[in-house]
């Protein structure tokens, strides 16, 4: 079988072998077992490669046990897991976990997301900080094949296409944390998932 991943960092990578280890599972403890270790790795903030210690242990992790840890451990150093592709062979799981490994190429974890999120936001900055307000009050146009749909201020159209945009997907974001059993973070200040409103 191939790798598990192509366009993911190591949390994504680790974190799709875990949920393949789940998948053949026959014990339903251990199968939620590797499925939370690889919800865990797959949230954290930073790459997995900084929880490495110098003598080759990972640091604690919530819900990452022994079991977990030394598949992590393995794919840290080998890039694979040896140990999971020799129990999905030996399972009558691999086409399932074949057709899963393609559909999940280019999801990304929470630490590649908030990387590219910090990356852009500084380009972001740094175009807005290098214009002025003439240049945001010109017209800009909306076109179609040639044909213009709308026609705007720049300014309105950041205010508009981008912050506007951003905040109603945050919104639509807040409620699939929501339906996932996921507390939903502070934004604005402190939300009523964290316990803090009263």
């Amino acid at each position: 079988m191939k790798r598990a991943t192509s366009g993911m960092d190591m949390n994504g990578n680790i974190a799709a072998l875990l949920r393949d280890f789940a998948a053949v599972q026959k014990s339903k403890q251990k199968m939620w077992g590797y499925k939370r270790a690889a919800r865990s790795i797959l949230s954290l903030e930073d790459p997995i490669e900084s929880f490495l210690q110098p003598d080759g242990t990972l640091r604690k992790i919530p819900n990452i046990g022994p079991a977990s840890t030394r598949i992590i451990l393995e794919v840290l150093t080998t890039g694979t897991s040896a140990t999971i592709e020799e129990a999905i062979a030996a399972s009558d799981q691999g086409s399932e976990i074949e057709r899963r490994r393609d559909l999940r190429g280019h999801f990304l974890s929470r630490a590649q997301v908030l990387a590219n999120f910090d990356k852009n936001v500084a380009g972001a900055k740094a175009v807005l900080a290098s214009t002025n307000d003439e240049h945001l009050m010109k017209p800009w146009s909306l076109k179609m094949g040639g044909k213009t749909i709308l026609t705007m201020p720049r300014v309105a159209v950041v205010r508009n296409f981008v912050l506007n945009h951003n905040i109603h997907h945050r919104a639509q974001l807040g409620v699939y944390l929501r339906l996932n059993d996921i507390p939903v973070p502070s934004v604005y200040g402190p939300s009523a998932d964290e316990g803090s409103m009263g």
